[in-house]
């Protein structure tokens, strides 16, 4: 069963089922190279070394030129489709990404600490429904380079039940996900769709490879996958109904990224705060207090 290509109003009805969709074509071209450069100037100088790549948490405040993409009116409306309402509150998690690797999981907190983000086990609870927007700003439609999700894992705590789909998105496309759902990006340096034989040979040659030299594979193997992908770059933000559930993942969530990102404000920018009530957003920020945050 191929990944859901998803652009009808029942977008929930596929989130409560399997925990993702594709929205196609969501965001312009121009709208993708806007957000590839400005991730390249931040990149150039800041961010943070993590999964073999560079990444940096709260980037809706850390990084200015990119926060627009939170409250873009397409993706609002996508989120709320998502959510079945159109009372949504943005959890202030937004963190960017290039050139990472990453491994099966869960984006709930659970596999640090017992209860995760949610303070408690939510995989049974319906009223739990917080959805996180990846962005990828390259294509892959012919690699492996993107989100490979677990169809319906968000209502089981394993990590390897359910069917594996390698989403096939291209740079305009956003997928929503359950951040409950077991999930996980590319996991390896050479990311060849393995349709063929000659191509099954070839990466098994780099995986012996990566086994043997790990150090020379996770410093130059990266390099060749720019080859099949461009420069890999993605951003993710979440955003939940609001109650108490998305309150709770938003205030631990948010303090983790204020400990990795060294981030002295918790707040978001008067400008960007502005621009989502205009557009009916509610803001998680408003129950935040400095105690929570760790100031």
């Amino acid at each position: 069963m191929s990944a859901l290509e998803v652009s009808e109003p029942d977008l929930d009805v596929h989130l409560l089922q399997d925990g993702f969709a594709i929205e196609r074509g969501v965001l312009s071209a121009e709208e993708i190279q806007r957000l590839r450069i400005s991730l390249k100037a931040y990149f150039r100088l800041e961010g943070k070394q993590n999964f073999y790549g560079v990444t940096q948490s709260n980037a809706a405040i850390k990084i200015p030129d990119i926060s627009w993409i939170c409250y873009h009116d397409k993706i609002l409306d996508g989120v709320r489709r998502s959510l079945g309402t159109a009372d949504i509150m943005f959890t202030s998690h937004c963190d960017a990404h290039v050139r990472t690797l990453a491994q099966w999981h869960k984006d709930d907190g659970e596999s640090s600490n017992p209860g995760g983000y949610f303070g408690q086990t939510t995989y049974d609870i319906p009223d739990c429904r917080v959805y996180k927007v990846a962005v990828y700003l390259q294509d892959h439609r012919h690699n492996r380079s993107g989100l490979t999700v677990r169809r319906g894992s968000h209502r089981r705590a394993s990590l390897v039940e359910g069917e594996s789909v390698c989403l096939d998105t291209a740079a305009g496309d956003i997928v929503i996900f359950d951040v409950r759902l077991t999930h996980r990006g590319q996991t390896a340096s050479l990311p060849i769709r393995m349709a063929k034989r000659s191509l099954n040979s070839l990466q098994s040659a780099f995986s012996k490879l990566e086994s043997y030299f790990p150090f020379y594979s996770q410093a130059k193997l990266p390099n060749l996958s720019f080859h099949q992908a461009g420069e890999r770059m993605a951003i993710f933000f979440t955003f939940g109904l609001p109650n108490t559930f998305t309150q709770n993942f938003a205030i631990a969530n948010m303090a983790r990224q204020c400990r990795e990102s060294g981030c002295e404000n918790f707040l978001l920018p008067p400008d960007v705060r502005q621009a989502f009530l205009q557009k009916g957003v509610l803001l998680a920020e408003d129950v935040f207090t400095a105690s929570q945050m760790g100031f």
